[in-house]
């Protein structure tokens, strides 16, 4: 008897009512930009992190180029940064000037503290550590390395909120933390979305003004700024997904653990975390062999998978045009076997189930 396949997305974006009340809400108020609920959005994010102070964007890529700037980021400057991560994360780099210089991963697909200092020069002004898949990476090795060579620590948390490094939420180590709230992220504004968080009054001061066209008030402009402001709606929706955030991690720490006990055994290297580390698995990545094929199998029975990410920023055109070849080795070799497959907080224990049922065959 054939068996009727089950559809299992990547991800799915979670809705409620309280979501669509809080939308027409604000259509109803007639204020849609940088208003009560942005200042309320950055006043609890920012508590609930354990940060002073937020500034909401209209991206995680504009909260990092923000802080690049706030943090005094000039052309020529160097800054160290893994390349298995988003492009977003690099590019904000390039846009104020600097030069990105690649470190590469450790087992955990994080940046390696042990590849670091080799790469500082006299040009070096800050650290890019990349909070990837939700896994968080050794702040205190990081921290202990830039305070040794006086460099700034920018976190990028963008696939990490809630994640902790022993009992401590990512993006509160460094000078700045960001994080993003795209549909597919562990809490989302179902759009684009990001904020920067900073303990340093300064920071925060000169984010706001940056994003805002370098205003300090509505008609004096001390800053040459952008227009990288969050809107109304966007933070409404946040306000609620923030509720429910905490609720979130445990779901996706439920459905890894699923995964774990289905998939052991297998010939492939499943994810792995340390007792000091809180992974709130924003995915679930596996390394395979012969992953075209298995991506195939699972395709043909109605199971989303993707790759995070199939070509690492040091090998991008864009990159290669402007700043040459580099060589990354694990890097290289992760990106041809890494494999995401599906999590989100709502996934059912029989979704799960179904795809290891399917992975094991392909795999095997």
């Amino acid at each position: 008897m054939k068996e009727n396949p089950i559809n299992v997305p990547c991800s799915e974006v979670y809705l409620d009512e309280e979501m669509k009340e809080a939308v027409l809400a604000v259509l109803d108020s007639g204020q849609y930009i940088l208003g009560e609920q942005c200042r309320k959005f950055e006043e609890e994010f920012a508590l609930y992190m354990g940060s002073k102070y937020a500034v909401l964007t209209s991206s995680a890529t504009s909260a990092l180029q923000l802080a690049l700037l706030a943090l005094g980021v000039e052309p020529g400057d160097e800054i160290l940064t893994p390349s298995l991560t988003a492009f977003p994360t690099i590019e904000p780099i390039y846009h104020v000037g600097a030069k990105p210089v690649f470190v590469d991963i450790d087992e955990n697909y994080l940046v390696d503290p042990d590849s670091i200092e080799e790469k500082i020069t006299s040009k070096t002004r800050g650290i890019i550590p990349v909070h990837l898949y939700g896994n968080t990476v050794e702040m205190d090795r990081i921290l202990a390395i830039a305070n040794k060579h006086s460099l700034f620590v920018l976190e990028d948390a963008s696939q990490a909120h809630n994640a902790k490094f022993h009992g401590k939420n990512v993006g509160t180590f460094g000078q700045v933390g960001c994080f993003s709230f795209y549909p597919s992220k562990n809490m989302t504004f179902c759009g684009d979305g990001g904020i920067m968080i900073t303990n340093d009054q300064t920071l925060m001061e000169k984010g706001k003004m940056l994003r805002n066209h370098g205003r300090k008030d509505k008609f004096t402009h001390e800053l040459f700024g952008f227009n990288m402001r969050a809107n109304e709606i966007q933070a409404a929706v946040g306000l609620v997904q923030l509720k429910h955030l905490s609720k979130f991690s445990k779901e996706r720490q439920q459905v890894a653990q699923w995964y774990n006990e289905l998939l052991d055994g297998l010939p492939v290297i499943l994810p792995e975390t340390k007792e000091h580390i809180s992974h709130v698995y924003h995915l679930y990545v596996v390394r395979v062999d012969k992953r075209e094929d298995v991506i195939s199998y699972l395709t043909s029975r109605g199971i989303c998978t993707g790759i995070h990410y199939p070509i690492p920023c040091h090998q991008q055109p864009a990159v290669t045009e402007i700043f040459g070849p580099t060589s990354l080795p694990r890097t290289e070799s992760f990106c041809q076997k890494i494999l995401s497959l599906p999590i989100f907080p709502s996934i059912s224990e029989e979704q799960v189930r179904y795809v290891a049922q399917h992975f094991t065959k392909a795999v095997s």
